[in-house]
């Protein structure tokens, strides 16, 4: 049953012919029109993979500090203390295992990445905050020290000075 014009036998099938191909017309079809592009319509190709990145132990211990002193600047009650400050023995403990967790999920490490502008701006803000707090003691001490002086005023009277005779 094969015909050598329709060797598959698909139904009504007459081998393709271009319209007009004696003309030295292409046959257009609405796919193919001119000014038609055959990748419209065809998302772009992704960009290119960003590579891993791998955080230090280091990056993680200095924005732990930095987050410890802003901490202890702010919330402890005695500033001579070692409140919030991570200590040797706490970051021994928890930088290895954070460090980690960190490099397992890359949103985090990419966060992290950012870790000295982090480590900055917290120092920053702590930095900023004793500043204001000790401007504010002095600013105090000034005003009592001023309030102490000698006014002229004993027993509810004002001394104006001598009176011109």
């Amino acid at each position: 049953m094969s015909d050598e014009h329709n060797p598959l036998e698909v139904d009504g099938g007459k081998p393709f012919e271009a319209k007009d191909a004696d003309k030295g017309e292409a046959a257009w079809t609405d796919r193919d029109a001119p000014g038609d592009s055959p990748d419209e319509g065809i998302p772009p190709p992704p960009p290119e993979p960003i590579p891993l990145i791998e955080i230090s132990e280091e990056q993680v211990r200095g924005v732990l500090r930095a987050q410890g002193a802003l901490l202890h600047g702010t919330a402890a009650v005695e500033k001579d203390s070692t409140e919030w400050v991570y200590l040797q023995a706490d970051l021994d403990a928890i930088v290895p295992p954070l460090t980690r967790i960190v490099n397992r999920y890359d949103v985090l490490a990419r966060a992290m990445a950012h870790g000295d502008f982090l480590a900055i701006a917290l120092g920053m803000a702590g930095y900023g905050k004793r500043s204001l707090e000790e401007r504010a003691a002095g600013l105090a001490r000034a005003q009592a020290a001023v309030a102490a002086e000698p006014t002229g005023q004993a027993d509810g009277f004002e001394y104006v000075g001598p009176v011109p005779g």
